[in-house]
C-alpha cells in the first residue's frame, strides 16, 4: 500500500482564501478512525471519515517521498471536522482543521505538527515509556486557550489519536476547536520558517533570546496571542480559537 507518508503539496490555481463555507455532510453514523501524527506531510491531511464544513478555490498537486511513485493532481483544499470524545471531561467535541487536503478514499487523516504548532498548539512526540520523567501532558497535544488536552497513543511506531464522524447534531451543537488557522494563507513553502528559526540562534547555535510566551509573535505577518480563554479572536490572528456552533447556521461565525 502506497504510503501518504513525506507528502509534498505544490499549489496549482490560485484565491486560496476564497472559502464557501457551508457543512457538506449528512453524517448520522459515527466512524472511528485513526488520526496520525506524520511530521513529513507538510499539510495536513483528512480522509473519508472527516466532515467537509467548507471548500477553497484552489487545489494541489501532491508529490510522495520517492520520484518514481506517482504523484495525485486536482486535490481539493477544504476545511475538516472530526468529534473528539473527550476521556477526561466525557463530551465530545469538534476540532477542527483549516486549510487541510481532502482525499475522499483516503481511510485515516494525516496530521502535519507544524501547522498546528503554528496556531498554538502544543505537541509532545515523545512516549511516556521513553520519557526519562513523563508527566500527564507528556505525549500529548494540548489547546491551552480550549482547555483540552489530547492523550497520544501508539500503532507500531505510528502516534496518533483517536477520532471520529461527527453527527450534523454534533457538529451544530457541540463545542468547535479551531486546530488549524483559517487566515492567513497555509503556505508550507514559505522561507519565513527557516528564517524565524535562524533568527533564535547565534553563530555558534545557541539560543540567542530566550522567547517571551506572554509575547505575540508576528508569523506571516498575522499576529499570534496567548490569548485568555474569554478573549475572542481578532481578524487574521492564529489563534486556537473556541467557537460553539449555532443552530440554524451553515457557517461558524467569528
Amino acid at each position: 500500500m502506497l504510503s501518504m507518508s513525506a507528502l509534498y503539496t505544490t499549489y496549482t490555481s490560485s484565491n486560496v482564501s476564497q472559502l464557501t463555507s457551508t457543512i457538506s455532510s449528512t453524517n448520522t453514523t459515527t466512524d472511528k478512525h485513526r488520526s496520525e501524527l506524520d511530521s513529513h506531510a507538510d499539510t495536513c491531511c483528512f480522509g473519508r471519515h472527516a466532515a467537509i464544513v467548507g471548500h477553497y478555490d484552489q487545489t494541489v498537486r501532491v508529490t510522495p517521498f520517492h520520484p518514481d511513485l506517482a504523484g495525485m493532481s486536482d486535490i481539493p483544499i477544504v476545511n475538516a471536522a472530526v468529534a473528539y470524545d473527550d476521556p477526561t471531561t466525557g463530551r465530545t467535541k469538534i476540532l477542527q482543521f483549516n486549510q487541510v487536503l481532502h482525499f475522499s478514499t483516503m481511510e485515516h487523516n494525516l496530521i502535519c505538527n507544524m501547522q498546528l504548532r503554528c496556531n498554538d498548539i502544543d505537541i509532545d512526540e515523545c512516549p511516556k515509556f521513553l520519557s526519562s520523567h513523563p508527566t500527564d501532558t507528556t505525549h500529548t497535544i494540548s489547546v491551552p486557550l480550549a482547555e483540552t488536552r489530547i492523550p497520544l497513543f501508539l500503532h507500531g511506531t505510528t502516534q496518533y489519536f483517536t477520532t471520529r464522524t461527527p453527527t450534523d447534531r454534533e457538529l451544530v451543537t457541540c463545542e468547535t476547536i479551531d486546530m488549524t488557522y483559517e487566515y492567513p494563507d497555509w503556505d508550507p513553502h514559505s522561507s519565513t520558517f527557516a528564517e524565524e528559526e535562524e533568527n533564535m540562534m547565534d553563530s555558534q547555535c545557541q539560543v540567542r533570546h530566550p522567547p517571551n510566551r506572554d509575547r505575540d509573535r508576528d508569523i506571516f505577518g498575522a499576529t499570534t496571542r496567548f490569548a485568555k480563554p474569554t478573549d475572542r479572536p481578532a481578524p487574521h490572528s492564529h489563534v486556537a480559537a473556541i467557537r460553539v456552533a449555532q443552530h440554524n447556521s451553515q457557517i461558524y461565525p467569528r
